[in-house]
């Protein structure tokens, strides 16, 4: 493709739920600008995409996909992204490379779970926004309704710039060329028409006085530059129809694409934060190539043979191969050996790229998702992107290799799989000796593991996470052991007594030594010490840690000879477990501070079902969306399948986030299981 100056580039993100048609959409697109030969996705000269199979049914997109068309004078960069909930944070990672969001309904479904949340970081990230209505000349559509939906959950800056024909068979224009004799069941071509010059001219003073004095003869070029304040703003957000299918609708949403979506000059201004201050970038026209190099790697993927593959948006400046650039701020350059674009599961080698363009540098392994590559250490090296705010994890798995010889080579993927899902979250739990995965959703753990099964040939067992019990006494008591052991020549000999008092929760663990007139002497004390810890940490009635308690030794005997730490430290452990036997030990669980999030028709089943796990709602509030934010506490060990339960109960709509609240003690029917499992382990 020819080199795309600043002012041709259309960097558009596609964004919706599955099922809304946004690959079939952007092979339709890639047909009409004859990029495929066939727009039918069961040809398989369509082979563009990396969720394409050959043998099967076209399947939904698990990745983003890179699309590039030309159209006219400009060309046009477009981002499929992935459309279920569970995979989300995929989609939203690359809203830094684009200056707009095309979200696609369904018209039969409306405004689904994955629509709502694109919405609110098309706000957050303040992005420019369009609707494509797809699909929509899918039988017993209900127009009128659909935008009242629209209007209702997004706001009333979402205007009709075409409408649906009354018989469905034709798209008509509202903005452009309005074609006022169409008669429409329900409003006017006419009603649109002005409505969407109303919301444009209240964004230019100039334009509101003309407006105001009667005189409305304005054109598409007189209005361009108020419809793009109106677009970065959101104080407009058109709504378009269109059919993948068919094709109806298509030269209007590509003429859409072409002279009202921005270029990268007129999108959002990107902004660089440090500790101190604000960096405003303006993106500059191609005429100015003096500017400094700035880019922001905005996705990583990394293929176990050909290597790492980083997709960069520049900013600003120009790149080409074999020139030095520097990452964030890190002194020590890298070269750049190639550059490509990217199409589909294909790359292209170009020698050069400019402001405002999408490609990608390869085998860099410093290039991670969101730092900054740029030219001018002295410049940018204190500022950093404003970070993306991921959806928090909802779904937790722990697994292992199933052979021990491929510990290592499991380390080795997880730091690039992560390197390639920023939303994916691996933890290491060194005391349960687990490697735990966290994810948005069941769905998207799956593909976490499919990837390491089919990519890498590494099968893994897979676990609920243990749950992080703990053990405390409540009440005080005393403990004693006098341990003797005589094998001929020196023994072993030591007694120790000492005394323990339970503490507030979350204050963890206190030794003290009252031992006074020698009868142990003090060379001696930390090996007591030593001994006490590892009961502290080894348990005593269940195999989990104790903690929030104080143990004062403050008495003990001695022998000359046989006198060893040894001794001393088996004696502490003795002692310490003979107390805690008398101390009435608990268990103890964690408990989550959990907010959840759902539509309000669903709280009374959410409600009830909270009950049930034994969470306690401690408050509910509502906001402007008819979103129900429930606040509760509840154990950890009745969160496991949560994310499952949650979706089944709200459709898909409902989330949550939890973080570690405190310590309570278990129902004495969990007690005795916990403590029967242990014993029948170590028996």
């Amino acid at each position: 493709m020819t080199k795309a100056l600043p002012y041709s580039l259309r960097n558009i993100a596609l964004m919706g739920q599955t099922g809304s048609g946004k690959t079939t959409l952007t092979q339709y697109l890639l047909h009409y600008n004859r990029r495929i030969h066939s727009k039918n996705l069961s040809d398989a000269r369509n082979v563009v995409a990396d969720n394409f199979d050959k043998t099967k049914h076209p399947k939904p997109s698990l990745e983003t996909i890179f699309q590039q068309f030309p159209h006219l004078d400009a060309c046009i960069n477009l981002l499929d992204t992935p459309g279920y909930p569970d995979l989300f944070g995929r989609a939203m990672s690359v809203l830094p490379a684009v200056e707009s969001v095309a979200l696609v309904i369904n018209p039969q479904m409306g405004i689904e779970a994955s629509t709502r949340k694109a919405f609110q970081q098309i706000r957050e990230q303040n992005k420019c926004c369009l609707i494509i209505i797809n699909q929509c000349d899918t039988p017993k559509i209900k127009i009128a309704e659909l935008i009242t939906e629209i209007t209702e959950e997004i706001g009333e800056q979402c205007l009709p710039i075409n409408m649906l024909s009354d018989d469905a068979s034709s798209v008509i224009d509202c903005y452009f060329s309005p074609e006022t004799n169409e008669l429409l069941s329900y409003k006017t071509v006419d009603y649109w028409h002005e409505k969407i010059i109303e919301r444009v001219v209240e964004t230019n003073d100039k334009l509101l006085q003309r407006y105001l004095e009667q005189d409305d003869n304005f054109g598409p070029q007189q209005l361009h530059d108020a419809f793009e304040k109106a677009l970065r703003t959101r104080h407009i957000i058109p709504i378009c129809f269109t059919s993948a299918e068919t094709g109806l609708g298509i030269d209007l949403l590509l003429d859409i694409f072409y002279s009202i979506m921005p270029k990268p000059h007129e999108g959002t201004l990107p902004v660089l934060t440090n500790d101190h201050e604000a960096l405003s970038l303006i993106l500059q026209p191609e005429s100015d190539t003096a500017l400094p190099v700035l880019g922001q790697i905005f996705k990583v993927s990394i293929d176990p043979f050909i290597g790492q593959l980083s997709a960069v948006r520049l900013y600003q400046g120009r790149i080409e191969t074999g020139q030095q650039l520097m990452v964030n701020d890190d002194h020590t350059p890298f070269r750049i050996s190639h550059l490509y674009t990217i199409q589909g599961d294909k790359v292209s080698e170009i020698s050069e790229a400019g402001p405002g363009d999408i490609c990608a540098i390869p085998k860099e392994s410093r290039l991670q998702y969101g730092c900054l590559i740029h030219d001018n250490l002295e410049t940018f090296s204190q500022y950093h992107p404003s970070s993306l705010h991921f959806p928090p994890p909802m779904v937790s798995l722990a697994i292992a290799p199933q052979r021990h010889n491929d510990e290592s080579k499991l380390s080795t993927i997880l730091h690039r799989l992560a390197a390639e899902d920023p939303s994916l979250v691996i933890e290491h739990r060194e005391r349960q000796n687990e490697t735990v995965l966290h994810g948005l959703g069941s769905l998207h753990l799956n593909t976490i593991l499919d990837k390491m099964a089919n990519t890498y040939h590494l099968v893994v067992d897979t676990h609920i996470p243990s749950i992080p019990y703990r053990e405390t006494i409540t009440q005080n008591s005393t403990g004693h052991c006098r341990h003797k052991k005589q094998n001929g020549g020196s023994g072993q000999f030591g007694e120790v007594w000492l005394r323990i008092e339970p503490m507030p929760r979350g204050r963890g663990f206190e030794f003290a030594s009252e031992v006074v007139g020698g009868t142990i002497p003090s060379q001696f004390i930390p090996a007591v010490e030593k001994g006490v810890r590892e009961v502290m940490e080894q348990g005593a009635i269940a195999g989990y840690p104790l903690q929030d308690i104080r143990v004062i030794v403050y008495d003990g005997k001695h022998h000359s000879v046989d006198s060893k730490e040894i001794a001393f430290l088996t004696a502490g452990k003795k002692a310490l477990l003979d107390a805690i036997s008398q101390g009435m030990p608990v268990i103890l669980e964690p408990y989550m501070d959990v907010i959840i999030r759902i539509p309000q028709w669903s709280m009374g089943d959410i409600t009830g079902h909270l009950v049930s796990l034994r969470a306690i709602v401690t408050d509910t509030r509502s906001d402007d969306n008819n979103v129900l934010a429930i606040h509760a506490s509840a154990p950890l060990a009745s969160m496991a399948e949560y994310s499952n339960q949650l979706k089944a109960m709200t459709s898909g709509e409902g989330t949550y986030e939890m973080a570690f609240s405190h310590y309570e003690k278990v129902p004495s029917v969990i007690q005795k299981q916990l403590v029967s499992h242990f014993n029948e382990q170590t028996s």
